[in-house]
């Protein structure tokens, strides 16, 4: 693997997502269906708007589920300022900011839409290649 591996040779181009004002019940049906642990909230012009997580969801569905509180949105449960990467940033210094930053999902965003997602899954993935393959990143 070459040196100058960026996000976009990793990211998925195709994830699922939440649209802005998403009930939350569909939200966890999501992350379970795609058996995730978040995704991002877009617009319909794709700006990213925020992340939600499961353990987004678990806080809040603790009091909703308790008090049947149906009326909750994607919104009022997700991180209004998620962290993002560029699809150029380098796969090393992704993989470096991993060990120091709380998310395993992050959006890829470029001229503020969101492009794409790339997980720690894949990034370990990356560069556990990388050292099978013995080719330095």
């Amino acid at each position: 693997m070459p040196h100058n591996h960026q996000v976009r040779d990793f990211m998925h181009k195709h994830f699922p997502h939440m649209k802005v004002g998403t009930p939350l019940t569909e939200t966890v049906d999501l992350l379970r269906e795609f058996a995730i642990t978040g995704t991002p909230v877009m617009d319909a012009n794709k700006n990213l708007k925020g992340f939600v997580s499961e353990q987004d969801c678990i806080r809040v569905l603790i009091s909703a589920s308790y008090f049947c509180d149906t009326t909750l949105k994607v919104d009022d449960v997700m991180n209004n300022e998620p962290l993002s990467v560029s699809p150029d940033m380098g796969l090393i210094d992704l993989a470096q900011q991993m060990v120091h930053e709380k998310p395993k999902i992050y959006p890829v965003v470029e001229d503020g839409k969101v492009i794409g997602v790339i997980s720690r899954s894949d990034v370990m993935a990356a560069l556990g290649q990388s050292l099978k393959s013995c080719v330095p990143i």
